[in-house]
């Protein structure tokens, strides 16, 4: 089982990732466990390094996705960090 954490302000944003994953696993056989946190905030505070892969968005209001995974590499380096945007000028950073 794949453990997946999203961290996005928008909720249908945040319940069409969830549909790709569902989509996703039914075609491969694979079982997602996803938690949804509405900021990046949020995840940081309870964060514990369960998770396989983190989606965050990059622009949230209390803590955006950048910093939150700056201090979230800070307990856990093997984590795989997905940024999600859909603001070009972040797409190089």
């Amino acid at each position: 089982m794949v453990r997946v954490a999203i961290a996005e302000d928008d909720a249908a944003c945040a319940r069409q990732l969830q549909e790709y994953l569902d989509r996703y696993a039914g075609e491969k056989g694979e079982q997602f466990q996803v938690s949804v946190f509405p900021d990046g905030l949020e995840l940081v505070e309870s964060y514990r390094p369960d998770y396989d892969v983190l989606l965050l968005d990059i622009e949230m209001p209390h803590l955006d996705g950048m910093e939150a995974a700056r201090r979230i590499r800070q307990t856990d380096p093997a984590v795989i960090i997905i940024f999600i945007t859909n603001m070009a000028k972040y797409a190089i950073k």
